[in-house]
């Protein structure tokens, strides 16, 4: 609330075997997440006036055994996700 954050993933190794979920609440505040480029990202987002985005391009290939899923409320605010 009123605040932010930073998540950096980007050194960390994800399990194959289930996906791992990442919650998050955001009221008038933002946040960063790092992740690797091959991980497969999972949105589940419910927002007013905010929300998450994530930065990535065509050729990024992706792992589909290895899955983060963000679940985001989001009230005035916001989270980016980066891929490394």
């Amino acid at each position: 609330v009123f605040g932010g954050g930073r998540i950096d993933f980007s050194q960390a190794n994800l399990s194959s075997e289930k996906p791992i979920i990442l919650n998050l609440e955001l009221v008038f505040g933002g946040f960063e997440i790092i992740v690797p480029a091959d991980w497969k990202i999972t949105l589940k987002s419910k927002s007013v006036f905010g929300g998450i985005s994530e930065k990535k391009t065509d050729e990024t290939i992706i792992d589909q055994n290895k899955e983060l899923i963000i679940v985001c409320e989001a009230v005035f605010g916001g989270a980016e996700i980066k891929r490394t």
